[in-house]
Order: structure tokens, then sequence, then C-alpha cells
């Protein structure tokens, strides 16, 4: 089992630092941090979840689930969950960055932590868009994230 998480890890690893050299040669490239997210996380929402809406709980609860396997290093926590609101709180690490310098990978790329933040909030307003939910990502001064996942208000519904 100990060999299994041991490749598991190796595979995040590999992932992410793919992900990041992307994002790296997209910025060289004259594309935006939105357009590379667009391109990464434009699609496959619904598939990952198997739900076209959704609720934010339900949305939360399986990011949560997620992130142990693709990020087996980062620590996450479900925060808040009322009506049609839920949270999930990165307490250590990010999607992004889990070493002991969370930014050492990006580093390598050239990538400065902004970057990295910018791509991430993008990249995770994207996917929710395609749930119909509103997501938001904010870190925080003590390095944590709080990702908000929000019910979306249906087209000329006013308040929701």
């Amino acid at each position: 089992m100990e060999e299994k998480k041991k490749n598991w890890k190796a595979t995040a690893n590999s992932r992410l630092n793919i992900e990041l050299a992307g994002l790296s040669f997209a910025l060289k490239k004259g594309h935006s941090h939105e357009e590379y997210a667009q391109h990464l996380w434009g699609e496959g929402a619904n598939r990952w979840i198997k739900d076209d809406k959704p609720t934010p709980r339900e949305y939360v609860k399986r990011e949560l689930e997620s992130v142990s396997v693709l990020f087996p290093n980062v620590r996450a926590e479900m925060g808040e969950c009322i009506d049609d609101v839920a949270e999930l709180i990165f307490v250590k690490g990010c999607p992004c960055g889990w070493e002991k310098d969370k930014w050492a990978k990006a580093k390598r790329w050239g990538l400065r932590p902004k970057d990295v933040c910018r791509y991430c909030v993008a990249a995770f307003y994207i996917w929710g868009e395609q749930l119909s939910l509103s997501i938001t990502l904010k870190p925080q001064e003590d390095g944590c994230c709080i990702l908000t996942a929000i019910q979306a208000c249906p087209e000329n519904q006013g308040k929701c």
C-alpha cells in the first residue's frame, strides 16, 4: 500500500508540473491566465460530478474527496454550509503547491505566486460555471484559501 501511495504522489507531482509548465508557456506566448484556465477547465465538470446542477454542498463534498487524490499533501476541510452556500477551506497547501515552500514548483517555471493564484481563481470559476455554481477562491493572510460555492441565479429571476 505504501508503494501505491508513493507512486500516486509522484503522479500528482508530475501532473502539477505539467499544469504549471503549461501556464508558464501560455503566459510567455501572450495568453492570459484566464485563457489558459479556460483551455484546461472549460469542459468536463458535469462528467466529473455526474450531475448538471449539483448543490453547493454536493460540489464541495466532491471537491473535498478529490483533494486527497489529486493533491496528496494538501489538507482541506469542509467549511460553513448553509442554504445555497458551501465552503471548502484549504488549510495546508493549495492545488498549485504543497511542498514546504508551496511556491517552489511555480518558481521553477518562472511563475510568481500572483500568477498561480490568478490562474487558480479563474480555473475554479470556469469549472463552477459548468455546474451552475458561482465559485470564488480567496487567499487569506494566514496562507489558507477559502473556496465558496454559491447556487447561481437562474437567468432573469432576480435575487437569489
